[in-house]
């Protein structure tokens, strides 16, 4: 690395800190002047909010990032362009990628962190968060009217879609340490959606090492598809079905998507069928974690063709044109989702249009300034 190369780097680094963490404290202080009076009044100490706050923190970084990286380039080239630094650097003979090769490297570390914060900081971070939350909640609640702690943690109300085997599970409760159920209705409809067997129990397990459900002390009824009414009807102590769907897969896929970390993503992708109607936002969601990130590197193939304009033009204009194609950048972002769900577009094009279409404009730019 040449003294160049560090002087270019350093002035940037110190620009895209400085950013970084104001307005990262500035969420912060936004999310205290709301949050802080619930949290004294459950009693949570200084020490538990700060921890709190730490964790909270992470949820903010993906977000935060971008915009420290807009605001830092800008403002770092904008320095040279004011001090022509830029322009000592071309009249020796320097290409415009030779000068900007760190920003380049810098920004896609940039967006690899993004990715991995996208990925799997944030689901436990939202997870950890909301766990604090329900203790500082719970604490506060007198005794008398505290749930025990068996079943504080139980799940109440889930209900799944299973549209591979077609049918609807209704959990009136499920309890994670366990992994029993209780209060479990299952229907089973035909390809036309017509209801034809009912399995209710009063309480169920999932066993792993089998891949299959024992249900206890219930009864299965059948339908006459075409009327729904029952022509059979059998109460049991114990029933064995080979349905491989486990209850943390239907906890996992009732989440809302946004939620979800990388790796639950692949598992609900590799559990639901194409043509089931979920599917497509799941696919969106999945691409994106891949995509998003290259908004990065977009925002350095447009910022620093601009910065390199004639010395006779004001630093402001060129900011002001960079930051007019980054307005264009989001509602052509959200129109390609729109598009995506809508089925027009498919799936990793929708995600991928808007950065590709910016990486092209840079490619564009730096060929016409090279």
């Amino acid at each position: 690395m040449s003294r160049l190369d560090r002087y270019i780097l350093a002035e940037w680094i110190k620009s895209l800190l400085l950013c970084f963490f104001g307005t990262l404290g500035i969420l912060i202080l936004f999310d205290l002047n709301d949050d802080l009076g619930d949290f004294t009044k459950w009693g949570a100490k200084k020490n538990e909010i700060l921890h709190y706050y730490v964790l909270l923190s992470i949820q903010f970084v993906p977000t935060v990032l971008p915009i420290a990286l807009l605001v830092s380039l800008l403002f770092t080239l904008g320095n040279f362009h004011r001090n022509l630094e830029i322009t000592a650097m071309r009249v020796a003979g320097l290409s415009l990628f030779r000068i900007s090769r760190f920003l380049w490297i810098g920004s896609f570390m940039v967006a690899a962190i993004i990715f991995f914060f996208n990925a799997m900081s944030i689901p436990w971070s939202i997870s950890q968060t909301k766990k604090i939350k329900n203790q500082w909640i719970n604490q506060s609640i007198p005794d008398s009217q505290k749930l025990s702690q068996k079943n504080k943690n139980w799940i109440d109300n889930l209900t799944f879609l299973d549209s591979d085997q077609n049918q609807r599970w209704v959990i009136n409760r499920y309890d994670p340490e366990n992994g029993d159920v209780y209060g479990v209705q299952v229907s089973i409809f035909n390809n036309q959606q017509q209801e034809i067997q009912r399995l209710l129990a009063q309480n169920a397990s999932f066993i792993k090492e089998g891949l299959f459900w024992q249900f206890r002390n219930g009864r299965e009824v059948k339908f006459y598809p075409d009327t729904g009414e029952p022509y059979f009807s059998l109460p049991f102590e114990n029933s064995r079905k080979h349905w491989a769907v486990s209850p943390e897969t239907m906890l996992l896929l009732s989440q809302p998507v946004k939620t979800l970390s990388f790796q639950d993503l692949k598992k609900s992708l590799s559990f639901i069928p194409n043509n089931d109607k979920r599917y497509l936002s799941y696919q969106l969601k999945y691409y994106s974690f891949w995509v998003d990130p290259l908004i990065c590197l977009v925002m350095v193939g447009i910022t620093v063709p601009f910065s390199v304009r004639g010395v006779r033009v004001n630093p402001l204009v060129n900011v002001s044109k960079s930051l007019g194609l980054f307005l264009i950048y989001y509602p052509l972002y959200l129109l390609s989702e729109t598009l995506g769900t809508l089925e027009l577009f498919p799936s990793l094009l929708a995600t991928g249009f808007p950065n590709i279409l910016g990486l092209s404009i840079g490619a564009y730019l730096f060929y016409q300034h090279r």
